[in-house]
């Protein structure tokens, strides 16, 4: 069934968007399967009371002008803010999909349009009629209305990415309209940039266009008014945004045959236009290193109990061997390792620990139990039962952690003799800690970055933000489409890589960062990485409501039962080295990919149940929203990998793309509640757990 989505992204300009461009589409002579969704573009703060007023507004507007078909619907932007309406856009085409009948997607067309521009009344039913079976994109022609009233008409003829290297060849945004499927294969807006975006969605379009059966339709009709206004803050005239966008775009397409020729034209083009030179640019990708600073004042020295649970000897001879640096500290009275393991690795393990000189605990008494969730809670109980009548420190690592060659001790006697805070949270490096799966995509996006840049010498724009970056369904989506810090430039070495379910690209560890205080969010994620200063909390258990099913990701709810209990919790620049050596198993890691998005939704819920204390219906709403959103990020996902893994012949890395359909797909129709019994559970334990405590 052809369907069509009108996509406009507003801010701060309801006026031209009820009278101009919104009007322009409810004046549409076509109109059947036709939707409208406007996505706001707004600070958090003023987000529900911007959205609220438009809504009424476009209520008012279409009872005046007695408007019934165009179903409208206006949306906050949930992803990036204020970088050319990307993160609007993308937060509108992504509402869109359709995750009851995804074969129909590829019958579904996105029309954008600007909250400024205007479409003539038969615009929607020209394009249609030229938009065949296996049309990526269908090009109008633009008009461009000086404010004297002059009108220019451009018409695009062809798609050529030197020329749109140059300058944009016609396509700008209000005559985008192109198959759903398509934009999500190509990666969609990459929301890094804060101008070119137009111009970056195309290069990328060329290069889908020339390696799959779609084809671009150019008409000879200009239907799109473009309103070049006074005294109106615009991108395109905005040279700090265009200089950003410039910077990034030039940084992407570096590979073009004839780069210098090209960039020269396209140079003296953005200087005549925007004064732009291309001097002293400053790549910036993400979100940039906040730290609080602290005066370190000598501390006293601390007993250190390091506990990890570990069943695999490569892994416990090397934290072992790493953990042994800690002992060069001057700021540490007395080192204990911890080790919860089998009693089949009991004795292997303990013939390790002779060339040690501190003392290394095997604890074999784990009762058969299989539960990452449990194992943990275990863990920090039978630690706390053991040393619970001395005064000391307690690290949580994953076994397949190592330290730097840094004093971690000074900086967590640093913390706890201040005595103000409970937990220390850090973060891990070097390779993603999470399900591989959960990098498939910006493994790939690498792969094909460095492919294309195979006989160049590339320039290497290094990582320079703490974020998620590593993490596909990341909140940080300035960097999906954005190239970052990598092991290897030998594109063979990061097909290895993803053959072995290894990620090619790493999280960069700041030297200049090493012992600061970093802002955390309301969650408080905490991960393999865990530094508990006040022995109490010790005793706060992993909690989860079933073991099959959200048993990962269960040291967020952890995390959360100790914000309920009181606890002062920061976040710290106190990293370790992550290395996954563990072989990789493509049917183990699907489960592990399902497991882990359902325990990253439930613990969101989990804190607003126990910390927020939201009723069962406001619960129930939000866990349906949370659960659509991530099936749309990962449908999302899952156009962009099958897109790339068509283009590599290999079958190791073709099995891992259908392993990653088949785990999706699955998921896609997979349906997900939150049952009143087990809210109501969640509220019992929850005031059990406030009432009496660990």
């Amino acid at each position: 069934m052809f369907r069509i989505s009108v996509i406009i992204a507003t801010c701060k300009r309801n006026d031209l968007l009820l009278q101009r461009s919104l009007k322009s589409v409810y004046n549409q002579t076509y109109s059947e399967n036709v939707d409208v969704v406007v996505c706001i573009d707004e600070k958090d703060s003023e987000m529900d009371s911007a959205v609220n007023k438009l809504r009424q507004q476009i209520e008012l507007l279409r009872k005046r002008e007695k408007i019934e078909n165009f179903p409208t619907k206006v949306i906050p932007n949930r992803r990036t803010k204020f970088h050319s309406g990307t993160g609007a856009w993308n937060t509108a085409i992504l509402s869109e999909i359709d995750l009851k009948s995804i074969e129909e997607n590829d019958s579904h067309y996105i029309a954008i349009l600007d909250d400024d521009d205007s479409w003539d009344s038969e615009y929607l039913e020209s394009v249609a009629k030229n938009c065949p079976v296996k049309t990526g994109l269908v090009v109008s022609g633009i008009k461009y209305i000086e404010p004297n009233g002059k009108i220019q008409t451009v018409l695009a003829t062809n798609l050529d990415e030197k020329e749109i290297f140059i300058k944009n060849p016609g396509v700008f945004g209000s005559n985008l309209f192109v198959n759903l499927n398509v934009f999500l294969s190509c990666g969609g807006f990459d929301e890094s940039m804060k101008s070119t975006t137009d111009r970056d969605f195309l290069m990328r379009y060329t290069d889908f266009e020339s390696n799959s059966d779609y084809n671009t339709v150019f008409c000879d009709f200009a239907l799109v008014n473009h309103f070049a206004d006074e005294n109106r803050k615009r991108v395109t005239s905005d040279k700090i945004a265009k200089k950003q966008g410039l910077d990034l775009f030039y940084y992407k397409y570096q590979h073009l045959n004839k780069f210098e020729e090209l960039r020269t034209q396209s140079l003296e083009r953005a200087k005549k236009l925007f004064g732009y030179t291309g001097k002293n640019q400053q790549i910036s990708k993400g979100n940039e290193i906040k730290i609080l600073n602290h005066n370190l004042k000598v501390p006293n020295k601390i007993t250190l109990v390091v506990g990890f649970i570990c069943f695999e000897l490569q892994n416990f001879e090397r934290l072992i061997k790493s953990l042994n640096q800690l002992t060069l500290s001057p700021f540490l009275d007395k080192l204990i390792v911890y080790v919860l393991t089998n009693k089949e690795y009991g004795v292997v393990f303990s013939e390790k620990t002779s060339n040690y000189n501190f003392e290394i605990i095997i604890d074999c008494n784990r009762n058969g139990i299989d539960s990452i969730a449990q194992n943990r809670t275990l863990l920090r109980n039978q630690i706390y039962n053991h040393f619970k009548s001395k005064d000391f420190v307690t690290w949580i690592v994953d076994d397949d952690l190592e330290l730097y060659d840094k004093d971690y001790v000074k900086q967590i006697a640093y913390y706890k003799n201040q005595n103000d805070t409970d937990l220390l949270f850090s973060l891990t490096t070097n390779e993603p800690p999470i399900p591989f799966f959960l990098t498939l995509r910006r493994n790939l996006f690498l792969y094909f970055f460095l492919k294309k840049n195979d006989k160049e010498q590339v320039k290497l724009e290094k990582q320079n933000f703490l974020s998620d970056f590593y993490y596909d369904l990341t909140d940080d989506f300035k960097l999906l489409e954005m190239f970052v810090s990598v092991n290897s430039t030998n594109t063979g070495d990061i097909l290895d890589c993803l053959k072995n379910g290894q990620s090619a690209y790493t999280i960069d560890l700041y030297d200049e960062y090493f012992g600061t205080e970093i802002p955390r969010d309301k969650y408080s994620i905490v991960g393999g990485n865990c530094i508990i200063l006040n022995k109490e909390y010790l005793l706060v258990p992993n909690y989860t409501p079933d073991r099959n099913i959200y048993n990962r990701r269960s040291d967020f709810n952890w995390s959360i039962l100790c914000q309920k209990k009181g606890a002062s919790i920061k976040r710290v620049y106190l990293p370790m080295k992550h290395i996954r050596e563990t072989k990789f198993d493509i049917e183990k890691e699907s489960r592990k990919f399902e497991k882990d998005l359902v325990g990253n939704r439930f613990y969101r819920i989990f804190y607003d149940i126990v910390i927020a204390e939201k009723s069962y219906e406001c619960i129930s709403e939000e866990y349906a929203e949370m659960t659509t959103d991530l099936k749309q990020r990962l449908y999302f996902n899952l156009m962009r990998v099958l897109y790339f893994t068509s283009l590599v012949s290999d079958n190791e890395i073709q099995k891992i793309g259908k392993f990653y359909e088949e785990s999706v797909k699955k998921i896609l129709k997979k349906e997900f509640s939150i049952s009143k019994d087990l809210y109501l559970s969640i509220v019992k334990y929850s005031e059990e757990f406030k009432r009496n405590g660990c």
